[in-house]
C-alpha cells in the first residue's frame, strides 16, 4: 500500500519523465550533449572511441562512463536521449527517496515537497539534465559515494567511487573527502582491514584507467579540459568572480537555513570528534578547490550554469538537512520556506548584478526550459535548420566547424573541429590557412559571437542589402568595414599570442579559431560564398 511520500515521490518522477519526454518532441538536447551522442553512435557502430567514424581515437566528451553507459543502450538500438530520460528520472527519484530516509529521516511532508519542488526548479542540475546533459546522474553518484561511506558499506562504496570517479574527471576531487568519511567508520567498526582492500581497488582502477586512457587517446587529459585551459587565467580576480557567479539569489537561499542550523547546534556541531562537522570542512574545501579549478579555465556551453551543478547539489542537501531540523520552530521554518521559495523563482546571479560585473540579468530556472514549446525552442535555431537542410541535399561532406554539435550529429559528415575539443591537433594549436587547404573542408562554419572586437554582426542584422537568411558573395563581407575590420585581422600561430591579462580570454580556442578562419577566407579563392541567418551569429 502506497503512502503519502511514495505518492509524492512517484508523482514528482513522473511529472520529471513528462517533461523529459515533451521537450524530446519539441526541441533538441544542446551543443555538448549532441557531441557526447556522436561518440555513444560510432561506439556502438564501431567499438571506437572516435568523433568521426574510421577516424583517430579522440576524447572530446569528459563523460568517460556515461559514454560506455549510453553506449550499452545504444547497442540494443535504444536512442542517447532516451536513455538519458530513462536513467535520470530514476536518479531524480533515487536522490529524493535518499533525501527522505537517510538525510532527513522525517515524514514531514512539507519538507519533502519543499526539496521535490526546489530540486524540479533547479536549472543548474534538473534542467541541464533535461537539455540531454548528466549532471542528475552525476550527483546521484555522488550521493551514493557519500552514502556508502557514512554506513559504513565499503565494498559497495568502493564500486560506486570508482565509476563517480570515471564519469567525469571533478569527480575525484569530490571524491577524496569520503576516504577520511570512509576511515573513521572503519575505525568505529574495527574493519580496517576491509577498508584499505577498498581503497587499494579504487586506487588500481584509477592507475589502470590512467594507464589505458594515455595509451588509447595518447593524451593526459581528455581534449576539453586541454582547450578550456586556453584563455584560462589563475589570479585572484578571477576566482573571485567565479565564485560571484556560483552565488546566486538561490545560493544565498539556500545557505542562511545551513547558518541558522550551525548557530542553533554550535555547542554540539563545532566539535573534531563530530563527523559531521569535519566531513562539512572537507567537502567546503574540495569546492573550493573546484571552483579554482573552473576559474583557471575558459568556460563556453555554461548551458544553465550546469558546470556548478555539484556545487549547488551539495549546498542543496546541506540545507535541506538544515531545514528539516530547524522544523520545529514553525514562525522560523515558514519564513525559511518563503525565502527559498523566492530564491527558487528568481535563482538568477544576484551578485553579478548587484556588483555591476553583468550587464544583463543572467537567470536559470528550470522554468526557462517552458521556451522550448514556443518558437524560441533549440529545435528551430538556424544551426538545427543548417544541419537538415546539408543532410537532405548532401550524401558526404567534409566539414569544419566551431560548434560541433549540431551539425556534425544531425549529418554524419566526417568532420574538423576548428575549436579542438574533438579533433586533437587544434587542440594544441590553432588552426591555420595551411590546416584549410591541406584538409580542404567542403562547409567551414564559424560562430562569430566571440570576435566582436573584429566582426560586429549587428551591422549584418542592420544591413538591408544582406539577406535574412541565405548566400552572398564573400567580397561584400569584407567590404563592408562596419562588418569585418579586415586590417586588425592576423593569423595567430599559438594560443599564448595575447600576454595581456585583461586580454587573456581571447586566447581561447573559440577567439582564435573563428578569428584565423575569417583571416584565412579573405584571400582564399576555393571559398566564395558566405551563408548567413540573422537570427543567429554562427
Amino acid at each position: 500500500m502506497l503512502n503519502k511520500i511514495d505518492i509524492i515521490i512517484y508523482l514528482s518522477a513522473f511529472f520529471l519523465f513528462s517533461l523529459f519526454i515533451s521537450i524530446g518532441f519539441y526541441s533538441y538536447p544542446q551543443e555538448d550533449a549532441l557531441i557526447l551522442y556522436r561518440y555513444v553512435n560510432n561506439l556502438a557502430s564501431t567499438g571506437q572511441i572516435s568523433f568521426n567514424l574510421g577516424g583517430v581515437p579522440s576524447e572530446g566528451a569528459t563523460d568517460f562512463f556515461w559514454l560506455i553507459i549510453l553506449t550499452f543502450f545504444a547497442l540494443f538500438r535504444i536512442d542517447p536521449y532516451f536513455s538519458t530520460i530513462i536513467i535520470s528520472t530514476i536518479c531524480f527519484y533515487v536522490i529524493t527517496k535518499i533525501f527522505q530516509k537517510e538525510i532527513a529521516s522525517s515524514t514531514n511532508l512539507v519538507i519533502l515537497l519543499l526539496f521535490v519542488l526546489l530540486l524540479l526548479n533547479m536549472g543548474q542540475i534538473t534542467g541541464s539534465s533535461l537539455y540531454g546533459f548528466s549532471t542528475l546522474v552525476f550527483c546521484t553518484l555522488g550521493l551514493l559515494v557519500y552514502k556508502f561511506a557514512y554506513n559504513g558499506r565499503f565494498i559497495l562504496w568502493s564500486i560506486f567511487s570508482v565509476i563517480f570517479c570515471l564519469f567525469r574527471p571533478e569527480a575525484v576531487i569530490f571524491f577524496l573527502p569520503s576516504i577520511y568519511i570512509s576511515l573513521r567508520k572503519a575505525f568505529e567498526n574495527s574493519n580496517l582491514k576491509l577498508f584499505f582492500v577498498a581503497l587499494f581497488f579504487i586506487i588500481s582502477c584509477g592507475i589502470f584507467y590512467l594507464i589505458w586512457r594515455y595509451l588509447y587517446f595518447e593524451t593526459l587529459l581528455p581534449l576539453p579540459l586541454i582547450v578550456k585551459q586556453h584563455g584560462g587565467e589563475l589570479s585572484i580576480n578571477r576566482y573571485l568572480s567565479t565564485i560571484s557567479q556560483f552565488l546566486s539569489t538561490l545560493t544565498i537561499a539556500l545557505i542562511l537555513p545551513i547558518l541558522i542550523y550551525l548557530f542553533l547546534q554550535r555547542k554540539d556541531f563545532f566539535n573534531l570528534k563530530n563527523l559531521k562537522f569535519i566531513s562539512l570542512i572537507l567537502i567546503t574545501f574540495s569546492s573550493l578547490i573546484y571552483l579554482l579549478s573552473l576559474s583557471s579555465g575558459y568556460q563556453s556551453q555554461n548551458i544553465f550554469f550546469r558546470y556548478f551543478a555539484p556545487l549547488y547539489f551539495i549546498v542543496f542537501l546541506f540545507s535541506m538537512y538544515s531545514m528539516s531540523r530547524i522544523s520545529i520552530n514553525k514562525y522560523l521554518f515558514s519564513f525559511l520556506i518563503l525565502i527559498l521559495a523566492i530564491g527558487s523563482l528568481d535563482n538568477s546571479n544576484m551578485m553579478n548584478r548587484l556588483a555591476g560585473i553583468e550587464d544583463r540579468k543572467i537567470s536559470n530556472p528550470t522554468t526557462n526550459i517552458f521556451r522550448e514549446f514556443s518558437t524560441k525552442s533549440f529545435a528551430n535555431h538556424p544551426l538545427v535548420a543548417v544541419a537538415n537542410t546539408l543532410k537532405a541535399k548532401h550524401q558526404n561532406l567534409t566539414i569544419m566547424v566551431t560548434e560541433a554539435g549540431v551539425i556534425p550529429y544531425a549529418t554524419n559528415f566526417f568532420t574538423y573541429d576548428a575549436v579542438g575539443l574533438n579533433t586533437k591537433e587544434f587542440a594544441f594549436k590553432p588552426v591555420k590557412c595551411s590546416d584549410v587547404r591541406e584538409l580542404k573542408p567542403d562547409f567551414i562554419e564559424i560562430d562569430v559571437g566571440p570576435i566582436n572586437q573584429f566582426f560586429d554582426f549587428s551591422a549584418i542584422e542592420n544591413n538591408e542589402d544582406l539577406p535574412n537568411c541565405g548566400s552572398f558573395e564573400k567580397e561584400l563581407l569584407y567590404a563592408d568595414n562596419l562588418i569585418v575590420q579586415s586590417e586588425k585581422l592576423i593569423e595567430i600561430q599559438d594560443y599564448n599570442h595575447y600576454l595581456k591579462r585583461e586580454l587573456s580570454h581571447q586566447n581561447s580556442s573559440t577567439h582564435i579559431a573563428a578569428q584565423n578562419i575569417l583571416f584565412c577566407m579573405k584571400d582564399d579563392k576555393n571559398y566564395e560564398k558566405v551563408f548567413i541567418n540573422k537570427r543567429s551569429d554562427q
